[in-house]
């Protein structure tokens, strides 16, 4: 069990790896110590631990400061958070908010509402977070489906959201579905987006990626109904010599519709 002194008190208080806080000492009233080591009542509020320590110079106008158990033990035994890029709060592992020692705290990711899944991240070796559990669908994805959004304070770092990209857009449409204003609201604005420069810019450049990635995407199985040969007959010549067949029939297609 480790113990160190609570800094400010002047050594009156100190603070145990158990998550227990002594008082070493008592001043009278003439301001002389009187040693006798107590453990100082913890008591829960709003959902916090809480302690009552009297920081700085023994005065009878000093009076004691209300100190968060978790911020104590977080700043004298310096327990660091898994990462910068999600917001964590030190929780009891067993539920017991007065049970503050080290072996029973974790670091916990925030959330506004109760999880399906906790969005549990995972990293590589040099401490990078390479994937993260959707708190939604419960599947691990590469993080690069998950948003970082910025932070509302300049002092704040980026976050990422727990729910992956999919599991988002499918709650936003469920959103937008169940509402006939929205549902119109968004109507008129995809029209409008549409209709733009911009909107014409980003479908162009959808159908060219949304083509080349149906090209390939051609099975075997597929150009050997289309050629009626048997698919062990499908050499890798032959299915690009087909798929430059369908890149080129399409061409000719757009430009009939052009003409």
């Amino acid at each position: 069990m480790k113990e160190k002194f609570i800094p400010g008190t002047k050594k009156k208080y100190s603070v145990t790896s158990d998550g227990i806080v002594y008082s070493n000492y008592k001043n009278t009233n003439t301001g002389e110590k009187f040693y006798q080591k107590k453990p100082v009542t913890k008591y829960i509020q709003q959902g916090s631990c809480l302690v009552n320590i009297q920081f700085g110079k023994y005065s009878k106008s000093n009076k004691s400061k209300v100190v968060f158990m978790n911020t104590l033990m977080t700043d004298i035994f310096k327990l660091k958070k898994p990462d910068a890029f999600h917001m964590y709060s030190l929780r009891p592992k067993n539920g017991d908010l007065l049970d503050t020692s080290l072996d029973n705290l974790e670091w916990r990711i925030r959330s506004t509402s109760d999880f399906k899944f906790y969005p549990q991240p995972y990293y590589d070796k040099k401490g990078n977070i390479t994937s993260k559990c959707c708190s939604y669908c419960g599947n691990i994805k590469d993080i690069s489906n998950y948003v970082l959004q910025k932070p509302n304070r300049p002092s704040e770092n980026s976050t990422y959201k727990n729910k992956c990209r999919s599991c988002a857009h499918k709650n936003q449409w469920k959103r937008i579905n169940s509402d006939e204003n929205k549902l119109s609201k968004f109507n008129e604005q995809r029209k409008a987006y549409a209709n733009s420069e911009k909107g014409k810019a980003y479908h162009k450049q959808y159908n060219i990626a949304w083509k080349k990635k149906n090209s390939d995407m051609v099975s075997n199985y597929y150009i050997s109904q289309n050629l009626k040969i048997e698919i062990k007959d499908v050499t890798p010549e032959l299915r690009e010599i087909y798929k430059k067949r369908i890149t080129l029939k399409r061409k000719l297609e757009n430009h009939g519709k052009e003409n």
